[in-house]
């Protein structure tokens, strides 16, 4: 029966080296969950800039290397997930501060 040992084996048991490459890659642009709800830790990097990273920094040849979705899916996989960095919104208030300084500084 052993029904664990049938079917495709995953990429990353194929691939010698993968693993290790795509966390050393992930590793500096991670964070964990500030919340703590979770153990996933938060990366900036993309599936796709992930896969061009490992083509051009650590030397995997694009044929060999899997397609993007299946990255995306190796990094959830090791515990990291797509967070995009929010971008900071301005009150009205401090938009009209900002914006007599811009005016004083053109002024000078």
């Amino acid at each position: 029966d052993y029904y664990q040992g049938r079917g495709r084996k995953r990429t990353e048991d194929i691939l010698p080296g993968l693993k290790e490459a795509i966390i050393s890659l992930a590793e500096p642009v991670t964070q964990a969950d500030p919340a703590m709800k979770t153990s996933l830790a938060y990366t900036r990097i993309t599936a796709k800039a992930m896969r061009k990273a490992l083509i051009i920094d650590k030397g995997f040849s694009e044929y060999d290397l899997p397609t993007e979705c299946s990255i995306g899916n190796i990094m959830n996989r090791l515990g990291y997930s797509l967070k995009r960095v929010q971008k900071t919104n301005y009150s009205s208030r401090q938009l009209s501060v900002q914006n007599k300084i811009d005016s004083l500084m053109i002024l000078y």
